[in-house]
């Protein structure tokens, strides 16, 4: 999987954010893959050390998410695994991380990512990393895994109301799972 967008985008402060976030990613010689296993089998990765100095954590993730709002996952991802490996990530970090890679149909390294979001937000975990995981199960053809995954939503979701639409999302994919469609 390639991190560097075909064209600049055409906000100059975005694309300059964009090329030196994927440049410092790709200086550290891991391909994205390898990057995502160090980060959610250990601590903060290579690049934890290393502030930004132009932008802040949150800027940074207001910019990822106006990036993900228009749809330009790719040029969103740098950004994401930047946070993701900072001192300062947040489980809405982690998940904006994987929610760019399973919109890029990146599964196998989105769901590990999911269960990193998940587990980080402890008490206060939604329904929501339980969901996207049973996709990106779904799209690997782990069925068994991915309903257990919609379950596990479905369940999360009766405890707040707030939450009705994704345990419905939940309990229609597990029900196409269950039919084989």
């Amino acid at each position: 999987m390639n991190l560097i967008p075909l064209h600049p985008h055409p906000d100059p402060e975005i694309s300059s954010v964009v090329g030196q976030l994927t440049a410092r990613l790709a200086a550290l010689g891991a391909a994205p893959g390898a990057l995502i296993a160090s980060l959610v089998g250990s601590s903060p990765g290579p690049a934890a050390d290393d502030e930004f100095p132009s932008h802040d954590a949150e800027a940074l993730y207001q910019m990822a998410a106006h990036l993900c709002n228009e749809g330009d996952f790719a040029r969103a991802l740098p950004i994401a695994l930047y946070l993701t490996m900072g001192r300062e990530r947040k489980p809405h970090h982690v998940f904006m991380a994987a929610s760019c890679l399973q919109r890029l149909e990146q599964p196998d390294l989105a769901v590990g990512l999911f269960g990193m979001s998940g587990l980080m937000a402890g008490e206060q975990i939604t329904p929501a990393p339980l969901l996207r995981s049973g996709e990106c199960l779904a799209a690997m053809g782990r069925t068994q895994e991915a309903i257990q995954a919609f379950e596990s939503a479905i369940e999360l979701a009766r405890d707040d109301a707030a939450y009705m639409h994704l345990q419905a999302i939940a309990e229609k994919k597990a029900q196409q799972l269950r039919s084989g469609r």
